[in-house]
């Protein structure tokens, strides 16, 4: 069984990512769990969602304390969340962001990615240049970097979930997929 954490700050669209990747694995055969941390939320604070996806049905029934990847939509998320210890060792964090935003907050017991999805959202008109809207991007990077996901089979979930959006978020998905790189601690 593989777990995800999806962080971000409240109207990111955190849980809107975790249904799409949850949509998107789905598709690909797998039996999968997505569901929201349950805590106060409000637009701006720290928010997580969660997804957990395997070939087999899953009967854990509880929030995902250690993950083997994580994605960053606000790098801000990764201390206020205290993302460093919960991720699994060896583990993946992908962060929107540069590397030079990640490497203080990293360490060696994971691997860690970084891709400006901000810069992205914004070149492709997609939210404001205030609140670019980068969760559906970011799941561009877990795509390239899980091993798990078809690009493909992403596109095709995150176009039937935004379909006014389709063409921009397609092409912002594939750019972000092609861009993000792993950070060589």
């Amino acid at each position: 069984m593989r777990q995800v954490i999806i962080c971000g700050r409240g109207g990111q669209g955190v849980m809107a990512a975790a249904e799409v990747l949850a949509t998107a694995l789905r598709i690909q055969g797998k039996f999968v769990q997505a569901f929201p941390s349950f805590q106060p939320e409000k637009r701006g604070a720290p928010t997580a969602a969660f997804v957990r996806y395997d070939n087999e049905e899953i009967w854990l029934r509880c929030e995902v304390d250690r993950a083997d990847l994580v994605v960053v939509l606000d790098p801000a998320a990764i201390l206020s969340m205290d993302i460093p210890h919960r991720l699994l060792p060896g583990g993946l964090l992908i962060s929107n962001g540069s590397a030079t935003d990640l490497s203080s907050r990293t360490n060696t017991t994971y691997r860690a990615a970084t891709v400006n999805a901000t810069q992205i959202a914004i070149h492709h008109k997609l939210g404001t240049r205030l609140m670019p809207e980068v969760n559906m991007l970011m799941l561009g990077a877990f795509a390239r970097l899980s091993e798990d996901m078809p690009l493909a089979a992403l596109e095709s979930s995150i176009v039937n979930s935004a379909p006014d959006k389709g063409n921009e978020l397609r092409l912002a998905v594939r750019e972000v997929y092609e861009r993000v790189s792993e950070v060589v601690t």
